[in-house]
């Protein structure tokens, strides 16, 4: 996946659910995934972290990603949101 492909569907996500970006490119010494298994995907600028307005939306949320080849995973108050396949 491109970045410019993944961006346009980060920015139809977060206006859907009323979302926030919160991290999206950073360096190593910045990454707060440094280590784990996000490691490197915003680095690419293809992983984000997302808060919301209100509360962490449900199945409906997880099912609109899967369409837009997007994968989720909770990392503290936030969403980590990257492709679903590595590498996209």
């Amino acid at each position: 996946m491109m970045v410019r492909t993944f961006t346009e569907r980060i920015y139809d996500y977060c206006l859907k659910f009323s979302g926030t970006v919160t991290l999206w490119v950073t360096t190593v010494g910045r990454d707060p995934h440094h280590g784990t298994a996000h490691r490197g995907h915003h680095l690419l600028g293809l992983a984000v972290d997302i808060e919301y307005d209100g509360s962490r939306p449900g199945q409906l949320a997880d099912d609109y990603l899967s369409e837009l080849a997007l994968v989720r995973s909770k990392v503290g108050a936030a969403d980590h949101v990257e492709p679903s396949s590595w590498p996209p």
